[in-house]
């Protein structure tokens, strides 16, 4: 009988031990996420504290206004009427009287032609709504509770005021884009897209029947001032300022101009409470950004290898 005490047997193979993982990087990713928090948090503190103070030395008039599409109401005991006189096609004139109700021969009027014709008959002054707007507004001055402001507005004790808003989309002003390219006013869109080319008028009207008229042109884009600025400084000239006849942000005919714009600007630069944020900005967003990377390195799954898996 075969005897198996001289064979020698091969030791059943052990399975390969994985290697230990190695917490060093991770514990040095946590320590970076930790010092980042603590940066983030303290650089995000100072940037709000200097936006508030911005804002604070920077305290805008704040007006509310009312818009109505009625062509004949009463204003300081004045009768308003608006009487169009229109082609089929929309076009001609619309013409603004302020006739007093004590004395019919007081009477002032006004002929504004259609800037934005429309074929379609909308009832009253909606046919108008997209180059013309009547407003009754107040500038509420000490900042009041929208309750407390409509009824001193009722008693008298604030002013309301009333203005004819009307955008003239092309008033000939000169185009100096960065293309020099000219387009059709009578084109699609061109209300809209050449913006750098409105001009608003402020028709006010005032308790003795007079009407006061203002214009102001829209305010060159940001994009367009800074470019005109670099230029200057690079030519080593005087550097550009705005135009005073601009529509400037925070007045009465700003905010009133907003509600006749088929879309609202955007605020221009020098107008932004970032421009004082000075460090805490690029601090904020670098230890924000190195918070993200570390928290991602600290939680990313172990690496395998070749030989940890064989």
């Amino acid at each position: 009988m075969p005897s198996n005490t001289g064979s020698s047997s091969a030791p059943p193979a052990s399975p390969t031990a994985r290697p230990p993982a190695r917490s060093g990087g991770r514990s040095i990713a946590w320590s970076v996420a930790a010092i980042s928090l603590v940066g983030m948090l303290f650089s995000g503190y100072a940037l709000a504290q200097r936006i508030r103070d911005y804002h604070a030395d920077h305290q805008r008039d704040l007006f509310y206004f009312i818009r109505t599409d009625r062509n004949e109401f009463a204003y300081e005991d004045r009768l308003i009427t608006f009487t169009p006189e229109l082609d089929e096609q929309g076009e001609g004139t619309v013409t603004l009287t302020s006739a007093s109700t004590e004395d019919p021969s007081d009477t002032t009027s006004l002929v504004m032609p259609v800037q934005v014709p429309t074929p379609i008959n909308f009832p009253n002054l909606e046919r108008f709504a997209d180059w013309m707007g009547v407003f009754f507004f107040a500038h509420n001055q000490d900042r009041l509770r929208l309750d407390e402001f409509r009824a001193l507005t009722k008693s008298g004790d604030i002013p309301v005021r009333c203005v004819i808003v009307v955008r003239v989309p092309d008033a000939g002003v000169s185009d100096e884009g960065r293309f020099n390219l000219e387009v059709d006013p009578e084109s699609w869109g061109f209300g809209e897209v050449m913006r750098h080319r409105w001009t608003f008028r402020f028709h006010e009207l005032k308790p003795d029947g007079a009407i006061e008229t203002s214009e102001r042109r829209m305010p060159e884009s940001g994009a367009r001032f800074y470019r005109r600025q670099v230029a200057a400084y690079k030519a080593g000239e005087e550097q550009p300022q705005r135009a005073e006849d601009e529509l400037k942000e925070g007045t009465w005919r700003w905010d009133a101009a907003l509600h006749i714009m088929p879309r609202a600007p955007a605020i221009t630069k020098e107008n932004q409470a970032l421009l004082s944020a000075g460090w805490t900005l690029p601090a904020s967003s670098s230890f924000t950004l190195a918070l993200l990377l570390s928290i991602a390195f600290a939680c990313a799954p172990e690496r395998r290898t070749e030989a940890a898996e064989s």
